[in-house]
């Protein structure tokens, strides 16, 4: 999926995605001129086949795009959980260093 949640809405009536910024507008035109101009030059050529297989193909690849779109519409915005707080006492203590435990004498012991 290369289209954004936040560049359409979903439809008041059926099934589907509309447009409502410039960037949602571009991505519906690009799919639009990646379906149609290959199909249409398939079918210039005189190969029907092809250009079925073709349109089949790209109306399978637009549903399962505005799937993901609307699937991820539907999905709540990940929240970060709240940031914990402590009593100034302790933020103070910790500046501070008081209140804390010494080290042991042990870990002095290789430096001397």
């Amino acid at each position: 999926m290369f289209g954004k949640p936040e560049w359409f809405r979903a439809k008041q009536v059926g099934f589907g995605i509309v447009p409502v910024s410039w960037q949602g507008w571009a991505y519906s035109g690009g799919w639009s001129a990646a379906a149609v101009l290959p199909f249409w030059l398939l079918v210039m050529r005189h190969q029907p086949v092809e250009a079925a297989v073709w349109a089949t193909l790209a109306l399978a690849g637009l549903a399962y795009d505005v799937r993901q779109i609307r699937h991820a519409m539907r999905r709540p915005a990940a929240v970060p959980p709240p940031a914990t707080t402590q009593p100034a006492a302790d933020v103070v203590r910790l500046a501070t260093g008081l209140g804390l435990k010494s080290p042991p004498r042990r870990w002095f012991r290789a430096w001397h």
